[in-house]
């Protein structure tokens, strides 16, 4: 389900992005591809990141015990923007779907009080 179905083509979007045979194969820049690339490596580390929950094994105190890694602190930061940019473009797409069903029923209403109302 999951796996096969979403983490796995997922993954290999990400391993596909890098081949640089790939990349001789479309049209357009380079550069753009690479970067595009980097920008995914990016979210999908920063994303992993963030969503990183591990506890030292030789902590002193619990502060240190409980504290992240400064590298995944910041690269968490970054995900953190990620994961806010992906759950509002989703809000967004509920959202106009909503309205886009509410604008259908009330134009289907108007038609059904005209059509009742007209023949009066």
């Amino acid at each position: 389900g999951a796996v096969f179905g979403t983490l796995l083509p997922q993954s290999q979007a990400v391993v596909e992005a890098f081949d640089p045979t790939l990349w001789s194969q479309t049209t357009g820049q380079t550069w753009v591809q690479v970067l595009d690339a980097a920008v995914m490596l990016l979210a999908v580390i920063g994303t992993l990141s963030f969503f990183y929950i591990g506890q030292k094994r030789k902590a002193h105190n619990v502060e240190d015990a409980q504290k992240r890694p400064m590298a995944l602190d910041g690269l968490g930061k970054v995900g953190q923007v990620f994961v806010g940019i992906t759950l509002g473009a989703v809000f967004a797409g509920v959202f106009s779907t909503a309205l886009v069903a509410l604008i259908d029923r009330l134009i289907f209403l108007g038609d059904a009080l005209t059509h009742i109302l007209g023949g009066l």
